[in-house]
């Protein structure tokens, strides 16, 4: 999962803009996902916690609304030290997990190193993966994973006060995988959507911001 929820951050390139207003359309690569949308952060950040059980970070009408009907079944996962849930039904796997921001941060150099393998020669990924691989050379706090964080979303062109992103993959023409991730009050917190066809639109953009924003603050407890 956690690789999954982070191939967009490390491979897109971003357009900047709010959900509730058009983006501009970004060149991109037909091998590496593109973001369309990101948000500001405008409220304060309110404070971390830890051991929040992942599969209570989205209440059952978000999880239904995203995935366009009922699920069969959940599972609470673990990939690359990041605890998160994973919902499913025909076709659709919905992903998320809030964590402490420096546990985010320990597991990013594993991430890395999973999303080589993806990028599949992909020399505009490979030098991305390059200077992220410079931004998480050790042990981080929590404020400085989301600075790493800030950094990462203004490579894809967003501004510096920005602390969301939504990304589409693999292409904006037909992406089959939307993600939304953001940091901000010492937390990472990240939601995923596969699904056979993601509609690209304001409405799913929105929708993966206001998930991103309830999971973020469930996470807090």
């Amino acid at each position: 999962m956690a690789g999954g929820l982070t191939l967009g951050l490390l491979a897109g390139c971003s357009a900047s803009g709010r959900p509730e207003a058009a983006s501009p359309t970004p060149k991109a690569s037909s091998a590496s996902p593109s973001a369309t949308a990101s948000a500001s952060v405008s409220a304060p950040s309110p404070s971390v916690s830890s051991g929040v059980d992942a599969c209570q970070l989205l209440d059952k009408a978000t999880i239904t609304a995203l995935m366009g009907g009922t699920y069969t079944k959940f599972n609470q996962v673990e990939k690359v030290g990041l605890p998160g849930c994973e919902w499913s039904n025909d076709g659709s796997v919905l992903s998320v997990t809030s964590v402490p921001a420096d546990q985010w941060a320990a597991s990013m150099p594993s991430t890395v190193a999973m999303t080589r393998i993806a990028a599949k020669g992909n020399q505009e990924v490979l030098d991305r993966l390059d200077r992220t691989d410079a931004l998480f050379t050790g042990a981080m706090t929590a404020d400085q994973a989301c600075a790493a964080f800030s950094t990462m979303i203004q490579w894809q062109g967003l501004a510096a006060d920005e602390w969301r992103i939504v990304n589409y993959a693999p292409d904006l023409d037909n992406p089959t995988l939307v993600v939304a991730s953001g940091c901000r009050g010492q937390r990472y917190s990240t939601v995923q959507l596969a699904k056979p066809v993601v509609a690209k639109s304001e409405d799913q953009t929105k929708a993966m911001f206001d998930a991103l924003d309830a999971a973020d603050a469930a996470g807090r407890g």
